[in-house]
């Protein structure tokens, strides 16, 4: 039975929010995981540091590193501790979405906004956010409003269109934002320069 049942929904949103801060920093993972094997080659990948903050509960903020990979028919989506040991694998495709924690516990819904809601108890933008740091070839939007999320560009490569830093936030049911800054992206053109 889900814990939904057993806690009052204010309390189990605010929960469920602390369980990301939680995934993010997962400093006490014992296991560091794999990501799928791919036999072909990624089409896009980034990797950044993420960090969580909960305004009313500041001992429940945590950080960590992302990194995507996209494939023909898939994407990965690796979330460590900041020092780089993998706690969380997501791996997607258009007919299922799959969790991995480095205890072995494995989640699976029928796409990502399910799971996300699965593992959280409220719509993650995750899912969507390949869309919102950009492409090369495309304007990139630099605010906008989601399902109660405000997504802010607050920093780009020397492209305008590739995002490097985003925040996004939400008021309820409880203060949370998350920040990405991302540090390498493979549609940039001079990641040399760029990672600065």
């Amino acid at each position: 039975m889900y814990s939904r049942f057993l806690i009052p929904a204010p309390s189990r949103k605010i929960a469920r929010a602390v369980a990301l801060a939680g995934l993010v920093l997962g400093l006490n993972a014992c296991t560091t995981l794999k990501p799928e094997q791919h036999y072909e080659r990624a089409y896009f990948n980034m990797e950044g540091r993420m960090a969580v903050d909960l305004p009313r509960s500041p001992d429940k903020n945590s950080s960590g590193k992302i990194r995507w990979d996209e494939y023909p028919n898939a994407t990965d989506i690796t979330l460590s501790t900041p020092f780089g040991n993998a706690i969380a694998l997501v791996h997607l495709t258009p007919t299922q979405a799959t969790y991995k924690s480095s205890d072995g516990s494995v989640i699976s819904e029928a796409n990502a906004d399910e799971l996300f809601y699965r593992l959280f108890g409220m719509d993650m933008p995750i899912a969507n956010l390949r869309d919102w740091i950009g492409a090369s070839n495309r304007p990139l939007v630099k605010q906008r409003q989601v399902d109660g999320w405000h997504i802010v560009v607050t920093d780009t490569f020397k492209n305008p269109n590739l995002a490097k830093r985003i925040e996004v936030t939400r008021e309820q049911p409880e203060p949370i934002t998350l920040t990405l800054n991302i540090d390498n992206r493979s549609d940039t053109t001079d990641k040399a320069t760029e990672a600065a």
